[in-house]
């Protein structure tokens, strides 16, 4: 039994309907599906991508911001550190309350040589060479003080010899000492002196 009607006009009808549909069917599973397909698959992505760079620029924001933090607590520790170096003009001043805190501890001061300064990149080294005589509780207040003054003062390399014994049946009578050693500072390097402009490039101007 045919399917389709005798009449030629309405088999073609229905012919050309289901070419149409089939026709339909095809477009949206070969060709609409595909593309469709895609575009959601890139959409997608550029969600994705979209989410990770907001993401990233909020990890970079709080990485910025805790870098910031660190930096500023670097410069704090450096400004620390460098309030605490004598300036080359405040040397002198030093010397001085060094000499102060001897006659505060009652120690005689019997030598103090400089020695050749110690240059570095940032800072220099200078040293003392020093010796001072008294007993040993006062040699040692003498030494404490100096290493508690308000500038970096470090004292070093100490010998002690004794001078004289203890006189007399007290043990809790202390002999004189003499301490021998070092104490040393910082002062920042002077900048560099700027180079001479080049004469022969100058010349050169002058000759064009």
């Amino acid at each position: 039994m045919s399917l389709l009607p005798p009449d030629p006009v309405r088999r073609g009808a229905i012919v050309c309907a289901f070419l149409a549909v089939s026709g339909l069917y095809f477009a949206h599973t070969y060709l609409f599906a595909p593309v469709a397909e895609r575009a959601e698959s890139r959409r997608l992505r550029i969600e994705r991508l979209e989410e990770s760079n907001q993401d990233a620029g909020r990890a970079a924001a709080l990485g910025d911001r805790q870098l910031e933090e660190r930096l500023g607590l670097y410069r704090e520790r450096i400004a620390s550190l460098e309030a605490l170096i004598p300036a080359d003009e405040e040397v002198a001043a030093l010397l001085d309350a060094i000499s102060d805190e001897e006659r505060r501890a009652g120690v005689e001061m019997t030598m103090m040589r400089p020695d050749p300064m110690e240059p570095g990149d940032y800072y220099d080294r200078l040293s003392y060479q020093v010796s001072v005589r008294g007993d040993y509780h006062s040699v040692g207040s003498f030494l404490t003080a100096i290493a508690s003054l308000e500038r970096i003062v470090a004292p070093g390399d100490l010998v002690i010899t004794p001078l004289t014994p203890p006189t007399g049946d007290d043990e809790s009578e202390v002999g004189s000492i003499l301490a021998s050693f070092r104490i040393r500072t910082y002062v920042a390097t002077p900048p560099a002196p700027a180079a001479p402009p080049d004469s022969s490039a100058r010349n050169g101007d002058a000759q064009s």
